[in-house]
């Protein structure tokens, strides 16, 4: 009798840490594929406003004086906070409050501050793990 007590408890122990594995690894998965999708978001942002840079200020598509506008109307590299949280995808953000914003810095490297300084971008996103 104490011979299948003490089996039945080792198969009860093992079984709890092969699901324990299992669990772990389920959460770790889900968890990775967030922040892929997050990564993902980021790497699209940063790239569509690779596109708004141009030297030539009569081109349409990307000149601050002639378009470039992402979203709210103002151009995408103007100084100050941008909130484009509208891009994240909705599976990214179902169980909570996220965001999504760059703040663009016009810094002077011999061509003034305004529309055409240099500029500095930095992103920050938020999102629930």
């Amino acid at each position: 009798m104490i011979e299948v007590v003490i089996a039945t408890m080792i198969a009860a122990l093992t079984t709890v840490a092969v699901f324990s594995v299992t669990l772990t690894s389920v959460v770790s998965q889900k968890k990775a594929d967030r922040k892929e999708n997050a990564a993902m978001v980021l790497r699209q942002a940063q790239q569509t406003l690779k596109t708004y840079v141009t030297v030539d200020p009569s081109d349409v598509l990307h000149s601050p004086n002639a378009g470039g506008t992402w979203l709210d109307g103002t151009w995408a590299l103007s100084g100050g906070v941008h909130d484009i949280t509208s891009l994240m995808p909705p599976d990214l953000c179902a169980t909570g409050a996220c965001s999504f914003t760059y703040t663009v810095t016009n810094i002077d490297c011999g061509f003034g501050t305004g529309k055409n300084s240099c500029k500095s971008v930095k992103f920050d996103m938020t999102y629930p793990d």
